[in-house]
């Protein structure tokens, strides 16, 4: 990831549960760390660039929560400002 993105950026393993859960606990945990903005992407988008993540970081100083839309229909990046627990629940995902 550093390699790819750069040293300053973080990651962390994911726990084993459910995708929704996973991401939130990994929203929780980077905002419990004293995150302002956090941004969660899909792996499989070797596509995204680190100019494209640093642009939904910029928006976040604007808007609650930016979504990257992918073309099935989902989404392949989700950031938020603030953690909101119930924000993935009973939602499927995949």
């Amino acid at each position: 990831m550093a390699e790819s993105y750069g040293s300053d950026l973080h990651s962390r393993p994911q726990s084993c549960r459910a995708l929704g859960h996973r991401m939130a606990a990994a929203f929780s945990d980077a905002f419990s760390r004293g995150a302002e903005r956090v941004v969660i992407i899909g792996t499989d988008c070797p596509e995204i660039t680190s100019l494209l993540i640093w642009r939904f970081f910029e928006s976040l100083a604007n808007a609650d929560m930016v979504i990257g839309p992918a073309t099935d229909g989902g989404y392949y990046l989700i950031g938020i400002r603030r953690f909101v627990h119930d924000l993935l629940t009973d939602i499927p995902l995949g």
